[in-house]
């Protein structure tokens, strides 16, 4: 009896022994698989909430709750300060900005609104600053008149880049310089600086005009018209101006004068007659 019982003791043993066996290597499947599916869940959450517009949406909610907050405490838009700004207009420029007052301080993005001031015609360049509690300072540096560029029947204000600043009804309403011709506009600054060198005859140049985006022509005041060559253009202006001082030339009842050769200079009378090689180049 003892033997069957140690027998059935030790069937009984190997049995649990095989079943525990049984159940850990079950275990280990079923652990492995629970935790492929649980990376495979928390991967698909993980798409779907970055896909959607959940996580901009909570943090916009924690934004907005925290500017709020900074708000209450004392950082909100209570003035706008403007300075360099002579030709923009304040009250223009801030309704453009959407600048609402009471408004967090915090919240305004300084890049976007240089941005938006840089778009204004006369603006060269601006800078945006928070000066705390609730101030903003907009620094503005202008861009500033050369010239009023005439494109076909129209008429602009344009500064030493060649940007239109404003369109003006004449030439005469302002007291700067013409300039005309297709491209004129930008090759503005680079005539003037050259006419500048001599200063008695610029002071009396009404229009500068360009012919074939090349060479200048220019219009006194007197109506003599002075045409310039493409190169060495420099030269022939100083040529003109010690030619001026020494016999009067531009005194003279005259139409034009051509001082497109390096020789000589060409004269046509009010009658329309060309004095052909009437005054030699002294260099000639």
């Amino acid at each position: 009896m003892a033997s069957r019982r140690k027998r059935i003791s030790y069937q009984d043993n190997c049995e649990k022994i095989a079943l525990r066996r049984r159940l850990k290597i079950y275990g280990r499947r079923f652990y492995r698989i629970g935790f492929i599916c649980v990376i495979f869940l928390l991967a698909s959450l993980g798409f779907w909430f970055f896909k959607s517009d959940t996580p901009k949406t909570y943090a916009g909610f924690v934004s907005d709750r925290f500017l709020n907050i900074t708000a209450k405490t004392g950082l909100k838009l209570e003035r706008v300060s403007f300075e360099g700004n002579k030709y923009t207009g304040q009250e223009e420029l801030a309704e453009n900005l959407d600048l609402e007052y009471g408004k967090p301080i915090l919240s305004f993005d300084l890049q976007k609104l240089r941005d938006e001031v840089k778009k204004q015609a006369w603006v060269k360049d601006a800078q945006v600053q928070r000066v705390l509690p609730s101030n903003l300072k907009i620094v503005i540096t202008e861009r500033k008149p050369i010239a009023i560029w005439q494109s076909g029947k129209k008429y602009f204000l344009i500064d030493s880049e060649g940007v239109r600043l404003t369109e003006v009804d004449s030439p005469d309403v302002l007291p700067f310089p013409l300039v005309v011709g297709d491209g004129a506009n930008k090759e503005a600054s680079h005539v003037f600086a050259v006419l500048g060198h001599e200063k008695k005859l610029f002071e009396q140049v009404q229009a500068a005009v360009m012919m074939g985006g090349r060479r200048w022509n220019i219009l006194f005041n007197n109506g003599i018209e002075v045409m310039l060559p493409a190169d060495n253009m420099e030269e022939a202006w100083e040529k003109l101006a010690k030619l001026d001082a020494q016999e009067q030339i531009l005194e003279r009842q005259i139409k034009s004068i051509d001082l497109r050769l390096p020789d000589r200079i060409y004269i046509k009378t009010l009658q329309g007659d060309v004095i052909k090689n009437s005054i030699r180049s002294r260099s000639a």
